[in-house]
């Protein structure tokens, strides 16, 4: 094994606009962040949480300005964070690429901060990664919106569910 990630925990949910859930999140999200440092895990894969209502680009917003805040008051300079990609469901975030550049552009600190692409959750987003060229213009769209040299982990399993379901059951 030459490089280990890490997941941080499903309920850290960055894009919360209640006060106390984000503070919760953001406090466990920094703890995740010391252990892996600790650790010496160089990526943290963690998903972007669900907006709860408040909408998307302000859910998006949220995610990028915590990211940012976390790595910079965790004390931690070895550990990166990876956003990984969503299926979608509910509120979630980071189903469409255009999420996933604008979290990254509002985090601010590219050497830290990349992406997790998850096959399940790209294809019930709506990516077509079927056959090899479907999945060839899946990963052009991705490099076109958000670069693939901001991808650093795929994440590869099945999906239970069809294209486009924006359900997540591996």
């Amino acid at each position: 094994i030459t490089t280990v990630v890490a997941h941080d925990s499903y309920l850290i949910n960055l894009a919360s606009p209640e006060r106390g859930l984000f503070e919760r999140s953001l406090t466990a999200f920094e703890e995740e962040l010391s252990r892996c440092e600790i650790l010496g895990i160089a990526w943290l894969v963690m998903h972007p949480g669900a907006h709860r209502g408040c909408g998307e680009t302000e859910g998006i917003s949220r995610v990028g300005k915590a990211i940012r805040l976390a790595l910079l008051e965790s004390g931690t300079s070895r550990v990166s964070v990876l956003v990984e990609t969503t299926a979608g469901q509910g509120t979630q975030l980071g189903y469409r690429f255009e999420h996933l550049r604008d979290i990254l552009e509002g985090a601010a600190i590219p050497e830290r901060v990349g992406v997790c692409l998850d096959t399940c959750h790209i294809f019930a987003a709506g990516y077509d990664i079927r056959d090899r060229e479907a999945y060839n213009r899946t990963l052009l769209a991705f490099d076109t919106v958000v670069g693939l040299e901001h991808l650093k982990v795929l994440h590869v399993n099945d999906s239970k569910k069809g294209l486009g379901s924006r359900v997540d059951r591996h």
